[in-house]
């Protein structure tokens, strides 16, 4: 009985396709582990500062909405992507002021990904950057 365990055993070791299938599935335990302790929380967080934001946006984003009418329309995708970029930077520092409350009173034009919360800013903006 013993010798057959230890024939098992060895044929398992010496089976590469085995393996390698050990280390994938292994590989997805840990990706998703980290997806469900760490991205899926900060996805949450990323999308309800979002839609915050896009519910009520800074005014210079009310200003080029008012504006884009009676600006050329070849300038109009221009006009989005600023538009689009300063919603973006207005869910960053509404991000940031959340996870540090120290930063609310820090510079408007601080780097919104600085501080303590450094790492949070750079995977929230990944993530916002990535929709």
């Amino acid at each position: 009985m013993a010798e057959n365990q230890i024939y098992e055993i060895s044929r398992m070791m010496r089976d590469q396709a085995s393996a390698q299938k050990d280390m994938r599935d292994a590989s997805a335990l840990l990706s998703q582990f980290f997806q469900d302790r760490y991205l899926s929380k900060i996805k949450r967080v990323v999308d309800n500062s979002q839609s915050s934001v896009n519910a009520s946006p800074p005014n210079e984003v009310r200003l080029l909405r008012a504006l884009k009418p009676f600006i050329n329309p070849d300038k109009h995708a221009q006009v989005d992507k600023m538009i689009d970029m300063m919603l973006t930077m207005g869910t960053v520092r509404k991000m940031n002021a959340e996870l540090n409350p120290d930063s609310a009173r820090e510079s408007e034009h601080a780097d919104p990904a600085g501080g303590r919360g450094g790492a949070m800013g750079v995977f929230a903006l990944m993530a916002l950057l990535g929709k």
